[in-house]
């Protein structure tokens, strides 16, 4: 079964079909909300959107891109020589299966189709060039709203850990928060489209960061 709007075309199973409706209204909703953050009218073709309703058959899909599977996938956002992106999503009755997935609620899978589409947005945006982990992870993050703000928030990390991406996405999603929160929409917009920006200018952005934060959680 497919449905085809102006930003995507999605393909789903019948785990979809009670609220498939919903979700193509909440996809086309926030699709444009993510688009003007990156001042973009529009990609240059609709995203191919497709729900597996197999575990199995998903992993075996992505085994053939050459990666890792981790035990905690359940969507990835790719696209082909032609720039055309896809974007496959487990229904949510198979993303139960995958570890730390155990509890998801129809809410969490539509913040993971939204993460996802904001992976593809940025990649066309930044012309399908290379970005650090902080900021490929903390847009996906952020502008999906997929965590809230804790109030006793503390960088309790060395920096070099953010750097190489071994923090995990909440720390990602509070510091790329930071940036976009308190800096012009003309840097960030800068940072997110150039690789040896988002490494120069990685030192300071954490020391910031970082004071912020731990002398915020000093005070209450």
């Amino acid at each position: 079964m497919k449905i085809e709007k102006e930003h995507f075309v999605i393909s789903y199973t019948k785990n979809e079909s009670e609220y498939i409706q919903n979700l193509v209204s909440y996809l086309e909703k926030e699709s444009n909300r993510i688009l003007d953050f990156f001042e973009m009218k529009e990609l240059q073709y609709p995203v191919v959107i497709t729900f597996w309703d197999d575990l199995n058959k998903f992993r075996e899909f992505y085994k053939k891109s050459g990666k890792m599977i981790q035990p905690w996938l359940v969507g990835v956002s790719h696209s082909d020589e032609s720039h055309i992106h896809y974007i496959d999503l487990l229904s949510l009755e198979e993303m139960q299966k995958c570890m730390g997935h155990e509890k998801d609620t129809l809410k969490d899978l539509y913040l993971c189709l939204l993460h996802e589409y904001v992976h593809t947005c940025h990649s066309e945006y930044k012309n399908y060039q290379d970005s650090s982990m902080y900021v490929n992870e903390g847009l996906a993050t952020y502008l999906s709203n997929q965590f809230v703000e804790r109030e006793t928030y503390q960088v309790l990390y060395d920096e070099k850990e953010l750097k190489n991406g071994n923090r995990d996405y909440y720390d990602f999603y509070m510091f790329m928060k930071y940036i976009i929160e308190n800096n012009s929409k003309e840097y960030v917009l800068k940072l997110i489209k150039d690789k040896k920006m988002q490494e120069d200018d990685f030192h300071n952005l954490f020391e910031d960061f970082s004071n912020y934060f731990n002398t915020k959680q000093k005070s209450i």
